[in-house]
């Protein structure tokens, strides 16, 4: 407090202390009659057509959360292949990783 601490209250008490003063502060805006327009929405990028080895993993998923040791069992892949599918696939939006390690299939 000896050094020259301040009250700090509101944000202009912060602008004034820097010497923005109060020509930082918002001013009364004027209305305007023009209205603002949305941006419209970009169209959804078409999905790539998977891979064989793809295809063959989404059948092995069927459509109940399965965890990465039992697709290896119904595959015959090692993990590591199967994780960077499974990479692919969720960066496609084809399959959602779920809590507890498993992946489920979307529709």
């Amino acid at each position: 407090i000896k050094q020259g601490a301040k009250l700090v209250e509101t944000a202009a008490d912060i602008l004034d202390e820097l010497g923005w003063g109060r020509a930082a502060a918002p001013a009364k805006r004027a209305t305007r009659t023009a209205t603002v327009q949305p941006p419209e929405a970009a169209p959804a990028p078409a999905r790539a057509a998977p891979s064989a080895a793809e295809t063959a993993l989404l059948g092995a998923l069927g459509f109940d959360p399965v965890d990465l040791d039992t697709l290896c069992e119904r595959t015959g892949q090692a993990a590591a292949a199967l994780s960077s599918q499974l990479l692919a696939l969720e960066l496609d939006s084809r399959v959602e990783r779920q809590p507890g390690g498993r992946f489920l299939r979307l529709p």
